[in-house]
Formats: structure tokens, C-alpha cells, sequence
């Protein structure tokens, strides 16, 4: 018996999933403005299904949780293969702040990954270029007994 208990919080709580779209943003007056629109409303359900695939039935996880979150834009046709190549590359970087993105795919993962996304206690946001549009998420549940710093399971 204690050894099951043991492998049991052994395993940690990781899950990956990507939905193939990109956020959908509009310069209002020099500033950049989400879409209030169906196609977010449409890219929360699709994140909702990805994440509830692959859950697999299992319940939210209750625990505090660290959010990586891959946001990939695609290239401007427009660019110069020189351009291009410097974005695949890491060197050009796409501007803009995505705090509004985290919220939305924060409140779309409510009663789906975690019971509430104020379990998030570490999140990580990177935006890049690449060739297809799409958003990379990955949840790790992170382990209470540890210091801060070091109770976070190995993404792998």
C-alpha cells in the first residue's frame, strides 16, 4: 500500500496540447486591441476541446500548476527571406504584450485542466515567429513539499 501511494505522487501532473491558431489582434488608435469577436470566442472552445482531449476524463488538477505558454505567429508574406530567416531564427521577435491572451486561455482552461486559474502560481509566455500559427501549452503541477524554485516536475 505504501509503495502505490508513493509511485502514485511520484507521477507528476503534466499536460501538453497546442491549438492550431494564432491570437487575432486589431491597432485601435496605436494600440493593439483583441477581437471581442466569434473567432475568439471560437478559439477558447477549441482550446477547451485540446485540453479536455487530452485529459482524457481525468479531473481538474487541484493543486497550484505552472503555465508555459508557446505562442507562434506566423511570418509576413511581406518579409524578405533574409527577415524570414532572422525570425525562424530567434533574432526578430514579434512586439506586443500578451497579457490578454493569458487571461483568455487562462479563464478557457477553468474546469477543464485546473478548478480555477488563481492555482497558477508561475506562468511562462513566449511569443515567436515560426511557420504555422499556433499556441503550445503545457501544465505542470507543481509539487507543495519543495522550496519555492525547486518544487516544479521536469518539463520535459
Amino acid at each position: 500500500m505504501e509503495r502505490t501511494v508513493a509511485a502514485r505522487q511520484a507521477v507528476p501532473f503534466i499536460v501538453r496540447f497546442f491549438v492550431p491558431d494564432r491570437p487575432c489582434a486589431a491597432a485601435v488608435a496605436g494600440r493593439a486591441r483583441i477581437y471581442p469577436d466569434s473567432k475568439a470566442r471560437s478559439r477558447e472552445a477549441a482550446i477547451r476541446l485540446a485540453a479536455a482531449m487530452e485529459m482524457q476524463g481525468r479531473e481538474p488538477y487541484p493543486g497550484p500548476v505552472r503555465l508555459i505558454l508557446n505562442i507562434w505567429y506566423p511570418m509576413p508574406a511581406c518579409w524578405s527571406e533574409q527577415k524570414q530567416a532572422q525570425a525562424r531564427a530567434g533574432a526578430v521577435l514579434p512586439a506586443g504584450a500578451p497579457l490578454h491572451l493569458y487571461l483568455e486561455m487562462a479563464e478557457a482552461l477553468n474546469g477543464v485542466v485546473w478548478r480555477h486559474h488563481s492555482q497558477i502560481v508561475t506562468a511562462t509566455i513566449s511569443k515567436r515567429y515560426g511557420v504555422d500559427s499556433r499556441l503550445d501549452f503545457q501544465v505542470v503541477g507543481v509539487d507543495e513539499s519543495r522550496p519555492f524554485g525547486t518544487g516544479h516536475a521536469e518539463a520535459a
